[in-house]
């Protein structure tokens, strides 16, 4: 069954990938080890499976996009309405259904912050529908003081033109933003910037990279991302972590540095010197 869909059953029968296919066993060796408890199932059923290792889980590495990147991209991005959607998940790290779905009454503007309460996803049949977030767990989010300005913004925009809608990101009539849309205006602008391989999800991995690269606590970036446990964020950026761990030992060895120097200094106060080489 796995060599069947790692071969054939992705699109265009290309196959699917190692960690699709890990997940269809896990989710079938449940079932099947449910059927074994309430004795529905024949036992050449349950050995059949039990007989089927599933294929190792491909290593995750996380496209990102560089600092000094960051304005080839937003320059090819004219319209002010994605601008700020392309905006708020790179400094926020939001998932593309939660930006789709995400509300005015979910900003609060006094404190900077917006509360992450939902997800619009869609459906392979073309229908979208509301959710919870994918770790079926609402999150608080502070926002930079760039997006705040933005939101405000869009905000006043947004009542000129159509009155005060329910979505943050939606057309004039106040329906939300299909979500394909929203991945297909990126994928535009990522082409005429020259990353013709970046995906609108890559701008939440870079902001999780960002953020552990400048020192942010891995806890703190776990929730930041909503991930349901820290382990998930670990896994995600092991690539991240040497560095940080090489930085911090710098940071701290320069630190050191510092005291050591002004050690000598005051001691060399009290033994009447002025100048130390």
């Amino acid at each position: 069954m796995e060599s069947q869909l790692l071969r054939k059953r992705g699109r265009n029968k290309q196959g699917l990938s190692n960690n699709t296919v890990r997940q269809v066993h896990r989710i079938l060796s449940k079932a099947v080890e449910e059927g074994r408890k309430r004795k529905k199932l024949r036992r050449e059923v349950v050995d059949a499976l039990e007989a089927v290792d599933p294929p190792k889980a491909a290593p995750f590495q996380a496209s990102t996009i560089a600092w000094e990147d960051v304005p080839k991209l937003f320059a090819q991005v004219s319209d002010l309405l994605y601008r700020i959607i392309f905006l708020l998940a790179l400094q926020t790290g939001l998932r593309h259904s939660e930006l789709s779905g995400l509300q005015w009454k979910d900003v609060d503007f006094e404190k900077n912050t917006l509360a992450v309460q939902r997800a619009r996803v869609k459906l392979p049949s073309g229908s979208v529908r509301m959710s919870e977030p994918k770790s079926g767990l609402g999150r608080p989010v502070d926002l930079p003081p760039q997006s705040v300005d933005a939101l405000r913004d869009h905000l006043e925009r947004q009542k000129e033109l159509s009155g005060n809608g329910n979505f943050v990101f939606c057309h004039s009539d106040g329906t939300p933003l299909d979500p394909n849309q929203i991945t297909k205006k990126f994928k535009q602008a990522a082409k005429a910037a020259g990353f013709a391989n970046l995906r609108l999800h890559d701008l939440r991995h870079t902001h999780a990279s960002l953020l552990l690269k400048g020192g942010t606590h891995l806890k703190v970036t776990s929730e930041r991302l909503g991930h349901s446990t820290i382990a998930i964020t670990a896994n995600l950026y092991s690539h991240v972590l040497p560095t940080v761990q090489e930085e911090a030992a710098q940071r701290f060895g320069d630190a050191w540095s510092v005291m050591e120097e002004r050690d000598a200094i005051e001691n060399g106060k009290k033994n009447g010197k002025t100048e130390i080489k």
